[in-house]
């Protein structure tokens, strides 16, 4: 397995005209997975990203194109981030997602609801998620990852 060696502070140009630097990291390598996610800001707008990066030895450059395709050929409604880039560097794929601000549902409830008014809440959550996985499922694009640490609740 190829090294994605990528530290807060870390400096990287993708497509030969984007130079990012790293912001913080998400999620580390995962060894199983081959991926791994970090906050990325462009230098030059000053914007933020997701910067998903993929090890290619597990995982194939085909499918990982399907999926900026179904993201970005279909109006989701803000429920997914767009594809910005994709570049591959080696064994290394990179892509280059919009920023989605927010907490993820296991941040925003690391606990059992603490009475019935916190439960109320947690199921009005739950039907605005049913709604979003029903609206991306339409569209015929599945998840296979979706748990509360990948859900992200936008801040009000």
């Amino acid at each position: 397995m190829s090294t994605i060696d990528l530290k807060s502070g870390s400096r990287l140009k993708l497509n030969s005209c984007l130079d990012l630097t790293v912001f913080e990291e998400i999620y580390p390598l995962n060894v199983l997975t081959g991926r791994a996610l970090f906050k990325v800001r462009d230098n030059k707008t000053k914007l933020y990203y997701a910067l998903k990066t993929y090890d290619l030895i597990c995982n194939d450059s085909s499918e990982i194109e399907n999926e900026i395709l179904s993201l970005n050929g279909n109006d989701l409604g803000g429920v997914a981030p767009r594809c910005r880039a994709f570049s591959i560097d080696g064994n290394r794929g990179m892509l280059l997602m919009d920023w989605m601000e927010g907490k993820t549902l296991a941040q925003n409830y690391p606990f059992p609801p603490e009475d019935f008014y916190d439960f109320r809440e947690r199921v009005r959550v739950l039907q605005s998620l049913c709604f979003a996985v029903d609206k991306v499922h339409s569209k015929k694009i599945f998840h296979r990852d979706l748990k509360p640490e990948n859900i992200i609740l936008p801040t009000k």
